[in-house]
C-alpha cells in the first residue's frame, strides 16, 4: 500500500552509515536489553547488600497459623530495627538527537526504593521521572 511518502534508496555507503549510527544509538540506549528493576539493584553494590544479608526466623513446620502469627508478631515488635534505605538511581537514555554542530540528549530516571515485606520477598516501588532534552556539547 502506497501512502505517497517522498522514499529516497540510499546509495550502500550512505546506507552503511546510517546502520553504523543505528548501531552507536542501539548501544548508547541499550536497546537490545529489556529494563529489568531486579537486575540494575543488584548491580548496585548496596542496595545487592541489603538484598542478600537478611535474617530469617525457623519456626518448626506444621504450627498452625493462630499459633505463629502472635509469635513473629512478637519478634518483630522487639526486634525489628528501622531501615532506611536509599533509592537506587537508574538512568536509562529515551532518545538523542546530534549534528556536526550540536547535541541533545532526554534520559529517564528511575528512582527505585527498595525493601523486604515482613514475609521477607524482596518488593521494590520504582518512580520514573524526565529530566528533559539537554543540550550536550558544542562541536
Amino acid at each position: 500500500m502506497e501512502i505517497g511518502l517522498n522514499i529516497t534508496i540510499p546509495k550502500p555507503e550512505l546506507e552503511t552509515i546510517m546502520w553504523d549510527i543505528w548501531q552507536d544509538y542501539c548501544e548508547e540506549m541499550k536497546c537490545d536489553r529489556t529494563f529489568n528493576i531486579v537486575a540494575e539493584l543488584m548491580d548496585n553494590p548496596q542496595a545487592k547488600q541489603f538484598i542478600s544479608n537478611f535474617q530469617t526466623v525457623n519456626l518448626p513446620s506444621g504450627i498452625p497459623p493462630e499459633i505463629t502469627s502472635p509469635i513473629l508478631a512478637d519478634i518483630v515488635r522487639r526486634y525489628a530495627i528501622p531501615v532506611t534505605q536509599a533509592s537506587v538511581e537508574v538512568v536509562i537514555t529515551a532518545g538523542t538527537i546530534e549534528s556536526s554542530k550540536m547535541s541533545y540528549i532526554s534520559n529517564l530516571t528511575c528512582s527505585i526504593t527498595h525493601y523486604r515485606n515482613t514475609n521477607m520477598a524482596l518488593d521494590y516501588s520504582p518512580t520514573l521521572y524526565a529530566s528533559g532534552w539537554r543540550k550536550q556539547q558544542d562541536a
